[in-house]
């Protein structure tokens, strides 16, 4: 048994009802939703950065995908600074005498 402590870069979860998809599943609809998108920003002088963000002035038309189930914000399935660990949020559903807690700490 692993234990994601600090989530899954792979998926996303929904920030409302907490359903998750696959992130190449979101990557497929924001292709879809944003078709040529890329490319507009590299014609108008926009330059890909070595962590694989693109940096361009102007204003160029994103589409946002929502969760499929409620409509909610989507974000990657990881911790951020601030939010409650995966492995925490599963501790405080463990009795103290429960060997899982154990793993947990570690």
């Amino acid at each position: 048994c692993v234990t994601d402590l600090h989530g899954r870069i792979d998926r996303v979860i929904c920030m409302n009802c907490r359903s998750t998809t696959s992130r190449s599943s979101l990557q497929g609809r924001l292709k879809s939703a944003n078709d040529g998108f890329i490319e507009r920003v590299l014609q108008g002088g926009g330059k890909q950065r070595p962590d694989g963000d693109y940096q361009f002035d102007g204003d160029y038309q994103f589409n946002v995908c929502t969760c499929l189930e409620c409509g909610g914000t989507l974000k990657p399935d990881v911790v951020f600074f601030g939010d409650v660990s995966h492995a925490f949020r599963g501790a405080l559903q463990l009795s103290p005498a429960d060997p899982k807690l154990l793993r947990h700490c570690f």
